[in-house]
Parts: structure tokens; C-alpha cells; sequence
């Protein structure tokens, strides 16, 4: 099936061997029309367009959909972005200071609203 669910994307990521904090993906529109995004914390530097292109080749070979989208209408729908070292622990620390319950200390991994994504690329705080 064309479903492109969390277990899939995260199996995507997992078989590129990069290592990882943790990721939020979402579907987002564009002029080419929409994107699967990808955002993705590294606790190493790895080159962006690798990574992407990675996940990509993955996505293909787990979902039979997403490859046809290449192959027929020679789209490449996925876009990732690399969050700053800490994004995650980041948000985790500022929604417990907000008084947010523990299911609420990870941003959802699927379909995040725009608020959170904000949160994760928000700049480093000085001093933390």
C-alpha cells in the first residue's frame, strides 16, 4: 500500500546506518506539489543531501508507491531537514517547565502541527 506510516519511516531512517536522536515527519505542501519532510536530529555531522538521499533509496525499497512516484511521474517527494544538535532535549525540557504531562515531553513523530516544529527549530538558548 501506498500508507507511508511511522513504522516505515522510521525503518527508512534506521537502514541508512545514521545515528540518530530522534525525527518528526509530516506531509507539507509545495510548489511541486506535496512533500513528505522529514525532521531529523543526527548526533554526528553527516552531509545533508547523503542522509536524504539515503532514506530516500530506503523508502523506495520498502514502499512500492513512493519508488512509482519516481519511476512514472519523476517526482522525489522527500525533503529532509537537519534539526541542532539538542532539538529534541530542547523541547522536552521547555514543555516539562510548562507543566506539560510526560505523553507531551516528545513531539509526535507523525503529522506535528506547525507549533511544534517551530519549537524544534527554534535557535540554541544561550546559556543552555
Amino acid at each position: 500500500s501506498g500508507l507511508m506510516d511511522e513504522q516505515l519511516i522510521g525503518r527508512a531512517i534506521l537502514d541508512t546506518g545514521v545515528e540518530y536522536i530522534d525525527w518528526s515527519a509530516r506531509k507539507e505542501p509545495s510548489l511541486q506539489g506535496p512533500l513528505l519532510r522529514i525532521y531529523l536530529e543526527l548526533t554526528s555531522t553527516e552531509d545533508l543531501h547523503e542522509v536524504e538521499t539515503r532514506i530516500h533509496d530506503n523508502l523506495k525499497t520498502l514502499n512500492r508507491f513512493y519508488a512509482e512516484l519516481e519511476n512514472v511521474l519523476e517526482v522525489r517527494p522527500l525533503r529532509v531537514t537537519l534539526l541542532r544538535p539538542g532539538a529534541f532535549q530542547a523541547y522536552s525540557l521547555a514543555h516539562e517547565a510548562g507543566g506539560a504531562g510526560l505523553a507531551h515531553l516528545t513531539p509526535p513523530r507523525m503529522n506535528a502541527p506547525d507549533s511544534v516544529i517551530n519549537d524544534l527549530l527554534r535557535p540554541a538558548q544561550p546559556g543552555r
